[in-house]
């Protein structure tokens, strides 16, 4: 415990008398009078090292205790997050069961300070023998076999898969098993040696290469169910099935044929040995109660949070439940055992009072659930806000010390605590910094501490004050990180274009196919792999293996059909050299902006003050990575004397404002005035709110000019910016109006440049060439086209979300007035709000007074594209100040607010949108640490065509960032690219695909700012094995990605990097593969000696070098000493090396040829020079 915290209060006689009965084991306990944020503290404090179950009637209210309750006892604590489930609806998304599963396995390695919302707990566990029976210890010494690894996790909940890239998966590959483990950041990567473990290591997920190696591993289950005996399971199913069908199939055919539709094949899988995961399975495998008291120590100490509230919150979702559950049964989708996962919350509180027990209340108020044993009442209240305001906080200290109020500061991070020391100090009011939490404070001493708590309270009698960083600042920074696998980058998507039979390909020569599979084919005596490519009429193209790299799988939008090319005709050519004059073009415009920008003369800012620092470490969240980087990027722009303009990418809610505020605030300190340019009002109105609140305290002299301002006001702000009163000014297209001047512009902040039009966009052009320039945009930027441009655009790119997020739980199910009214009424007990999707203006009102009758206690607003543009901003604007619960609008929410509130979305009529039209809908809620629901409806009998349930399945099944929607954020990437290079380029995109029109780009920088290295195309006919055999790596897939690999080396490093990485994940390589290898690199290196072919005849091999490049003969000579006598040069119409290679084997020759070609290219030189630098 830390000291600090309780020392204080174990003076006050009614505290005491608390712990005394609470050692006693008196129970349970009734204590009125305290206040919210105490609550968490007094638990800590009576706890006297004893384990702590906080149980408490929201999931938020939960997090904030752990954390408190953190920094409190100096301990670890876990949050036991709500189970998201509605009955008979399948989610496709286990995350909430992996992190409950995560949760209880920690709480079984020793964690014992539990916090959990009560939803949490209303739900069957399993016993806590299954958890132990079914976890899987492994170390060097363990004898297990790749095929019972595989059982075993698959009854745990594992998803078998090609590769492993999300908790909750397994890919086993002969000898070498990857597993990534529940509520590990990494996964696991098992070599084995027969039933003998060989190593243990931990991969990459996006790499999937190993990063370090382990001694042991435990592998807990996947999800809250192990199913130890799937006989026993099947038998119960088939029973209660047949039960539910012999009632049913006399007045509820529908019903009984869904039943048999779902449950007959869950119970033959079952009986076949195949494990069948869905959570209103469990009373099927366990039913016998087991609560969460059977993962905590005996002597655990239970705290209820308002025991009132929790009934209430107990009986609701019980109600919830029992609602849906029922309609659920009538339509065969559940049956009548599967009620028994949830439990009565009596059942749970019976067994909560076998323990010590503490109800904890605000106010003094009879409980039913709770006859104490003792009663105990404190003088206590909540801290006041003191709303960024030092002198009355130091006004509300010097009362304090006065009156002997032994007070903590908890200030967030140590420069803020020392700063604020500082400043209390120029105030008169002398305080300590200290991180000593061991200390006694004295009466009327003031310590300020550099850690967090949620917010500050005080015990009047015990004379002790808590404030905190939220009280002080109106914000504070959060500390707590979800546990959770680390994501993958969502932009760099080249691993997720595996082809599949049936996908449009695109090759650089012959233009677009159908992709029909690898084919082995035998050719003078040896085998090599060739990818098939099906044209117009029957013809088929066999590329080698090894040319991969001419060859991209085709992307040009999610609608995009593309026409199939003929092989033979000039079509091709055409469109492609269409795209690559538009593309010239475009770049050559790009390049000369670059340059006359590079000649300009701009401001540069001075080095950040103290004042940028204290700024910057008010911010209340933790910066991502790529958020520190971009700043960086700015920052150095901005400091430059060349006129920036710097276009920053990154998803809403990612942290773009927060960068572009640091570079608005940056400009300020420097004396420079800001613009910062909307497309809407809304928008300008949003960003003025949020730059306000962060910036008013420093002094910084804000407005805003939109259509919401009256001419009086206009002018004020017209005079204010003209005469350098306003530092900053947010608004719309009205600021680039041409009576708006500005004493001293020194920077212009655009958010959403393409949604401006032609004129505004002109007057931003006209800005950019004498001023610092920011772009922001919310469009997904690929990074492939973000490395074709660099070095003629300056991009900073957010891929990284913020920690605090968890993922949205999406649920796709047939259109249910029940489960819509859950939804909403769930939504609006935890203070948020709602966007409910219908894309319909003709019957939106009807739609709204049904819903209206729906969900009485719901105040909703309606919004779609035809009101009069400033009705609907006015209604966006009331729905973001909270004026309404609901808002029924159409789809133009896909580029609405950021409003944090907004945690559930409805969608009716999914099936009728497009997959990115879809993930950006879902993306509009989730912005902020709560967990956050989406729900795709369809209308109940409805015919889905295959295209839509695809799109609904792709939903369901990725709720983070799967493949699925990874290819829906590359469709929406296309249109960023669109965007971002205009209309024109987006119709070449769709002609040729995205990948080569990528390609293409890259070479026209290349070209226009003289970097391109002109190659010969290196053609190699040697004579051995070289494929990737099925035995060595089963999945096309990865078989196809392995081959763009090999494709791609260029040097002796890429060489050792696929080899090591072929080694990692599928073990040593056979002869077949390392030859492969080795030709794809003898081809790079041959490439860039300027040699056009490589034969192989009876007795020799032959190089034939390019007569248009130059060759380096001096080079070329030394080069030749190493092959000895076997080589000799002919220098007929083509210069030629010929290497004899009678009585040598073809492996061998291969080897002393990349030998001399190392040299012949200057490899093996450069490589000299790198060592002696």
């Amino acid at each position: 415990m830390n000291e600090i915290f309780f020392a204080p209060i174990m003076e006050d006689a009614e505290i005491t008398r608390l712990c005394n009965s609470v050692g006693q084991g008196q129970s349970p306990c009734a204590v009125f009078g305290v206040s919210d944020s105490q609550k968490a503290h007094l638990a800590s404090a009576v706890s006297s090292g004893r384990p702590i179950l906080f149980i408490t009637w929201s999931n938020e209210r939960a997090e904030r205790a752990a954390e408190d309750m953190e920094t409190y006892l100096g301990r670890e604590t876990a949050v036991l997050p709500a189970l998201e489930t509605i009955p008979g609806v399948r989610t496709g998304s286990r995350q909430s069961s992996m992190e409950r599963a995560g949760v209880i396995n920690r709480l079984l390695e020793g964690v014992d300070i539990l916090s959990a919302g009560i939803d949490a707990l209303l739900y069957n566990f399993m016993p806590v023998s299954a958890w132990r029976a079914s976890a899987i210890k492994l170390d060097h010494s363990v004898r297990i076999s790749p095929a019972l690894l595989r059982s075993r996790c698959l009854k745990m909940g594992y998803e078998e898969t090609e590769a492993v890239e999300e908790p909750g998966q397994i890919s086993i590959r002969g000898g070498i098993a990857d597993i990534f483990p529940a509520g590990w950041e990494n996964p696991l990567r098992i070599e084995f040696f027969d039933d003998e473990i060989d190593s243990l290591r931990l991969l990459d997920a996006a790499s999937q290469r190993s990063v370090k190696r382990l001694d042991s591993a435990v592998i807990a289950p996947a999800g809250e169910l192990y199913l130890q005996d799937l006989k026993k399971g099947a038998g119960m199913l088939r029973a209660q099935l047949a039960a539910y069908e012999k009632k049913a199939r006399r007045n509820n055919p529908e019903g009984a044929d869904e039943a048999q539709d779902l449950f007959g094949p869950a119970a033959d899988a079952l009986d076949s040995g195949s494990p069948v995961f869905d959570g209103d399975l469990f009373p099927y495998f366990y039913s016998d109660y087991t609560s969460i008291l059977e993962f905590l120590p005996q002597n655990v100490l239970v705290i209820l949070d308002e025991p009132r509230r929790i009934r209430e919150r107990a009986d609701n979702a019980a109600m919830e439940y029992s609602e849906i559950f029922k309609e659920q049964l009538i339509k065969g989708r559940v049956l009548p055992l599967h009620s028994e996962y949830m439990r009565p919350y009596d059942q749970l509180l019976a067994k909560l009072k076998e323990k010590t027990l503490i109800s904890v209340q605000s106010i003094t108020a009879a409980c039913r659930d709770i006859s104490p044993q003792a009663v105990f009442t404190l003088s206590a209240r909540s801290m006041q806000s003191f709303q960024n305001s030092p002198s009355l906080l130091a006004k509300e200290l010097t009362g304090l010390r006065i009156n002997k109020f032994r007070t903590l500061i908890c200030a967030g991070g140590e420069n803020k605590a020392r700063r604020l020391v500082n400043e209390l100090e120029s105030l008169n009011v002398y305080a300590q910094f200290t991180a000593d939490l061991s200390l006694k404070p004295a009466p009327g001493e003031i310590f300020v501490l550099p850690c967090r708590v949620s917010r500050g309270f005080e015990y009047t009698e015990a004379r002790m004050s808590l404030i905190s960083e939220g009280d002080i600042f109106s914000a504070s920074r959060s500390r707590r990180s979800i546990r959770r696998a680390k994501r993958r980058d969502g932009a760099n998507i080249a691993d997720v274009m595996e082809l599949k039979t049936g996908d449009y390909v695109v090759h650089d020569n012959y233009g677009i196919g159908i992709y029909k599979g690898i084919t082995k084919i035998k050719t003078d005596g040896v085998y090599r792999d060739y990818i098939t490519i099906a044209y117009q009429g029957t013809d088929k193209l066999y590329v080698p293996a090894e040319q991969l790299k001419l060859v991209q799988k085709y992307m040009g939008g999610e609608d995009a059909a593309p026409k199939i090319n003929k092989l033979g005709s000039k079509e091709w050519a055409g469109t492609k050299a269409r795209a690559k004059k538009a593309i010239r073009d475009m770049t050559d415009e790009l390049i000369a902006l670059y340059s006359k920008r590079e000649s300009v003369q701009g401001y540069a800012f001075s080095p950040d003050t103290p004042f940028q620092r204290n700024f910057e470490d008010d911010f209340p969240f933790t910066e991502t990575p790529d958020q520190l980087r971009a700043i960086d990027e700015i920052k150095h722009d901005m400091e430059s004397n060349r006129v920036m303009d710097r276009l920053l990418c990154g998803d809403v809610g990612y942290g773009k404002t927060e960068v572009a505020m640091r570079a608005a605030f940056k400009a300020v300190m420097d004396g420079k005035q800001v613009a910062f340019l909307s497309p809407t009002t809304i928008l300008a109105q949003q960003h003025y709110n949020t730059m306000a609140a962060r910036m008013l305290p420093y002094g910084v002299r804000l407005d805003v000019l939109s259509r919401f301002r009256s001419p009086k006001e206009r002018k004020q702000v017209l005079a204010g910016l003209a005469e350098g009163n306003i530092d900053i000014v947010s608004g719309t297209h009205a600021l680039l109006a041409k009576d708006i001047k500005f004493k001293d512009l020194g920077l212009l902040i655009v958010d959403e440049e393409q949604r401006f039009g032609v004129a505004h966009k002109e007057k931003i052009k006209q800005l950019k060439s004498s001023i610092d320039v920011l772009t922001l945009t919310a469009t997904p930027i690929p990074r492939t086209l973000h490395m074709s441009l660099v070095g003629v655009r300056d991009m900073s790119v957010i891929d990284s979300p913020p920690e605090e997020r968890y993922p949205v739980q999406t649920y796709v199910a047939e259109y249910s007035r029940t489960m819509i009214r859950d939804a909403i009424m769930r939504e609006l007990g935890r203070g948020g709000q709602v966007y409910f999707v219908y894309n319909r203006i003709q019957g939106i009102e009807t739609f709204a007074q049904s819903l209206k009758e729906l969900v009485p206690e719901a105040r909703i607003g309606i919004g779609h594209g035809q009101m009069a543009e400033g009705e609907l901003e006015k209604v966006m604007l009331e729905f973001y100040d909270g004026a309404f619960d609901v808002l029924l609008c159409t789809a133009i929410i896909e580029n609405g607010l950021d409003i944090p509130r907004v945690n559930t979305i409805i969608v009716y009529d999914a099936d009728k949108f497009g997959l990115s039209q879809l993930y950006q809908l879902k993306g509009r809620v989730g912005r902020s640490n709560r967990i956050a629901y989406a729900y795709f409806t369809f209308r109940p009998g409805s015919v889905l065509t295959e295209t839509a349930e695809k799109r609904l399945n792709a939903l369901r099944e990725f709720t983070d960032m799967g493949s699925g929607f990874k290819i829906a954020l590359r469709d929406l990437e296309i249109r960023g690219a669109g965007n971002m290079l205009g209309g024109e380029q987006h119709g070449h995109i769709a002609q040729i695909g995205y990948e080569l029109y990528c390609r293409l780009v890259k070479e026209a920088v290349s070209e226009g700012t003289e970097q391109l290295e002109k190659r010969p195309e290196t053609v190699v006919e040697i004579k051995a094995d070289a494929y990737i055999s099925e035995d060595y790596i089963r999945s096309e897939a990865q078989k196809v990605n392995a081959y763009k690999r090999i494709a791609a080396i260029e040097e002796e490093a890429d060489r050792e990097d696929i080899l090591e990485e072929l080694i990692d994940r599928y073990g040593d390589p056979p002869q077949c593969v390392i030859n492969l290898i080795n030709i794809a690199y003898m081809r790079a290196l041959a490439s860039r000696a300027g040699i056009t072919h490589i034969t192989q005849r009876p007795d020799a091999i032959i190089m034939r070098f390019d007569a248009s490049s130059g060759v380096d003969f001096e080079r070329l000579t030394c080069a030749l000493a190493l092959l000895g006598k076997r080589a000799s040069i002919s220098a007929g119409d083509k210069l030629a090396v010929i290497f004899r290679t009678l009585g040598m084997d073809t492996e061998t020759a291969i080897t002393e040829i990349v030998k001399f070609l190392k040299n012949a290219s200057g490899e093996e030189e450069n490589k000299q020079k790198d060592k002696t630098k």
